[in-house]
């Protein structure tokens, strides 16, 4: 079976790197993406505002050539990543979405009449990245 590569290009300094290990070594040291969230951080200083920034690895356990990477602000809930996930190239039926962070579930909607038996204790998106993502 032949292997399916893919490529994937940086916002910040546009060079392209194959596949999710190559990119991801690129934005560890991508200087110009350091640059700018060191000038981000001085204009933050400056208004006397803090925040953080979250980088997603985003990929398909079963198409591996499905992968990119997000950053994404602490503030914004899941449903504005989930959002943005469905509009680049998850949503084609209009099915329901889920995270699944840290062994906790959450959904676009939540089942008004769960299962008894099955004890699952979704949460909406309604959280923050922050509240749920760890540096």
């Amino acid at each position: 079976m032949k292997k399916i590569g893919t490529e994937g290009n940086c916002f910040y300094c546009s060079n392209s790197y194959s596949g999710i290990y190559m990119m991801t070594r690129h934005l560890e040291s991508c200087e110009k993406r350091k640059n700018f969230y060191i000038e981000m951080n001085k204009k933050l200083k400056n208004l006397s505002q803090s925040n953080i920034v979250f980088l997603l690895s985003v990929y398909s356990n079963y198409y591996p050539e499905y992968w990119m990477f997000v950053e994404v602000d602490g503030r914004s809930k899941l449903k504005a990543i989930d959002n943005f996930l469905r509009d680049t190239w998850l949503e084609c039926c209009g099915h329901l979405s889920s995270f699944t962070i840290k062994g906790q579930e959450y959904e676009s909607q939540l089942d008004l009449n769960p299962d008894p038996f099955l004890n699952k204790k979704s949460k909406t998106m309604s959280e923050s990245a922050s509240s749920v993502f760890q540096p």
